[in-house]
This record gives C-alpha cells, sequence and structure tokens, in this order.
C-alpha cells in the first residue's frame, strides 16, 4: 500500500564542514508552501533534539531516510522520535519513537556514498488521510539509466532554511525542478570536494536542480524525499544528501537514487511489495 495520487553542505574548501552544515539543517530553497497534509508520507525528525531532519515513511513500521544525520551515539540508543501528519514544524497527528537506526553498511561519514539509512518505529503507525506511505519504485521495472531520466520533472519537501544560512520554515515546503545529467554534476562537485568523492558522483546518486538556480533543498531537509510521478502515482526516487550551498545554479543538489537500494530496503524493512530481488548497483 502507498499513497496513490497522481542535504549535508560542502564547504567551500571541501572539509568536514559540510557535516556541519547541510547536514544539520537542511529546507527548501525557492519553494512554496505546500497545501497542508498533501504529501502524507514526508516526516520530520528532531534528532536527538539536536536539528531538524526529515524522512519518509514506507510501510507501517520504518522509515526512509540519509544516513548522514545520525551520530554514532544515535545507533546505539532511541532518544528522538518522529512527528508523521505534519505541516507546521510544530504540530503533527501523530509522535512515534524510534526502535533504533539502521544504516547503509557501506556508508563512511567521511564520504557521501551509500547515504541512505532506515528508522524502525517503536510502534506501528495507524494510516489515515494524513498519514501515509510513499510508493518506492516498482521492482518489475527495469533499473532506468540516469541520462534517460535527465530533464525529468522533481519535487523536494522538507522544512528546512530558505536560504543557505537562513531561517527554518514553520511550514512544510516544495520544490520542483529537472534531474540533472551526472556528467555536469561530476564536474561541478570535482571543483570544490573531490577528497569527498574519490569515485565521483556514482550511479546510485541523482543530482537535480534549476537551470537558473534558486530553487532546491537546504539545511534541515536531510534525509527528505525526492519524488516524480511513475505511472501515475507519486514515487520517491531519491533521498536529500548533499549539496553546495543552497540554489547555485552551478552546483545542483545530490540525491541518494532509491531504486539501487530496493533489495536492501526490503530485507531490512520487511516491505510485502517488493519480495523480488533485483541487482544492486552500488557502484560502477
Amino acid at each position: 500500500m502507498c499513497f496513490n495520487n497522481p542535504v549535508a553542505l560542502i564547504s567551500p574548501s571541501g572539509s568536514s564542514e559540510v557535516a556541519k552544515n547541510r547536514s544539520p539543517f537542511q529546507r527548501i530553497v525557492g519553494g512554496k508552501e505546500a497545501e497542508p497534509f498533501s504529501w502524507p508520507w514526508v516526516l520530520l525528525s528532531p534528532v536527538a533534539n539536536r536539528f531538524l531532519s526529515a524522512g519518509s515513511l514506507i510501510n507501517e513500521n520504518f522509515v526512509l531516510t540519509a544516513a548522514h544525520v545520525f551520530t554514532p551515539e544515535d545507533l546505539r540508543t532511541s532518544s528522538f522520535v518522529v512527528m508523521l501528519g505534519t505541516h507546521t514544524a510544530k504540530e503533527s497527528v501523530a509522535e512515534h519513537v524510534v526502535m533504533y537506526v539502521l544504516r547503509h553498511p557501506s556508508y563512511q561519514q567521511r564520504y557521501y556514498y551509500h547515504d541512505i539509512a532506515l528508522l524502525r518505529l517503536e510502534r506501528p503507525v495507524v494510516f489515515n488521510n494524513y498519514v501515509m506511505p510513499v510508493c518506492l519504485p516498482s521492482p518489475s521495472l527495469p533499473l532506468i539509466d540516469d541520462e534517460d531520466l535527465v530533464g525529468k520533472k522533481v519535487t523536494v519537501m522538507g522544512w528546512g532554511d530558505e536560504s543557505f544560512g537562513g531561517k527554518t520554515s514553520r511550514v512544510l515546503k516544495e520544490a520542483s525542478f529537472p534531474i540533472v545529467s551526472r556528467q555536469s554534476c561530476n564536474a561541478s562537485y570535482f571543483r570544490v570536494a573531490s577528497n569527498r568523492f574519490p569515485r565521483g558522483i556514482i550511479a546510485s546518486m541523482l543530482c537535480a536542480g534549476a537551470p537558473n538556480g534558486g530553487k532546491d533543498a537546504c539545511q534541515g531537509d536531510s534525509g527528505g524525499p525526492l519524488t516524480t510521478v511513475q505511472s501515475g502515482r507519486h514515487t520517491q526516487v531519491g533521498i536529500v544528501s548533499f549539496g553546495y550551498k543552497c540554489g547555485d545554479k552551478e552546483y545542483p543538489g545530490v540525491y541518494t537514487k532509491v531504486a539501487p537500494y530496493l533489495t536492501w530496503i526490503a530485507q531490512n524493512a520487511r516491505c510485502d511489495d517488493h519480495k523480488h530481488r533485483y541487482p544492486d548497483y552500488y557502484s560502477r
């Protein structure tokens, strides 16, 4: 079952300041306020009361988000909740305690590869008009090459900053822009943070941003969903991972691509909709 209606910043030096900038506080730049409860799978997580992050509900027990949001201490303790059915940052339909955090086994904090994690909720979520799971890419469809997706419109949503270093949003915002080629994305990020990407922007990543800039995820949006319409329904194709500043036309946002990790998700989140195994491709 899913709702069936049709980011870490890199410092100018390319240093580990990245984790302190966009990761902790990623908000939608150049977007608009979302219609209340129009994205019933997106959720807000004040991680251990340190900062805001986002995620997406994928079934009654699990949330999909970014690995870079969590510290080693978060992996050992259940010290935070997720807020479901949220439009304003201070109100929600339901709050759920996180039982544990599972980061992808290949994730390494000093790099941005495999930036994906699952949150196991302490009790099952009750679905209603305000809280529903997002659709994931269908395992019956072939994996699509990035170049075939270039120009396709995607939408990101969250409560992050509205500008680089700006204030966080009080309401859920959304922004839409096209997918950008991995080749041009690689050329941009190689100039500022090649040490963070020894293999470049690889096939398990997705780049997207407005051609003239001005629209992007930002601090506080980390872990949130990037969606597009596939087969007539909103489908999550990416997870907010990182970027350089916010809304800079030279540096599109970079997202963890969901499709390559569907087997891992199915194995660890007990998603009945994804019983079929299909190839993971975490590197070239």
